[in-house]
């Protein structure tokens, strides 16, 4: 079985714990807690499972297990009929000794914003684990604003 990207960059810089990766994995949890007011009734349950289907899989980008959430490809904000719909999500790591996916790649590095050829860089970095920063700097050219208060 070919390696995960998350297991060839496992021990480098972008695996490292650093204390302002600690800090933004920690806004990234509380921003999902503070967020589950404002979704469906439904989305606790819908979430549960598609973790549970997706872990041994992992992050779609990176293939790591470790603090998985799930990310909607387009913003269940701007299209509230897609928030429960299972081909909207994706497993997206956001861990302190992962590739933080959730962020990097699925936001583009700000939570303003999303990245709509999210696919794309999950499966390039797949394929090719040293092109992640290149693939990170993608993904920021790539993000969509989403709200329109983020900043730049």
């Amino acid at each position: 079985m070919d390696s995960t990207p998350h297991e060839v960059l496992k021990g480098t810089a972008a695996t490292k714990k650093t204390p302002a990766k600690i800090k933004r994995v920690q806004s990234a949890r509380a921003r999902e807690k503070a967020k589950a007011t404002q979704r469906s009734g439904k989305w606790v349950t819908v979430r549960k499972k598609f973790l549970a289907k997706n872990k041994k899989a992992g992050c779609a980008a990176c293939g790591n297990t470790v603090g998985l959430q799930v990310h909607h490809v387009r913003p269940y904000h701007l299209h509230p009929e897609l928030e429960l719909v299972e081909s909207n999500l994706r497993a997206m790591c956001s861990s302190v000794t992962g590739l933080e996916c959730h962020e990097l790649l699925a936001h583009g590095g700000g939570w303003g914003f999303y990245v709509p050829v999210l696919d794309e860089l999950c499966a390039d970095l797949r394929a090719d684990p040293s092109r992640l920063r290149e693939i990170r700097v993608r993904a920021k050219l790539s993000r969509l604003r989403t709200d329109p208060d983020a900043p730049k």
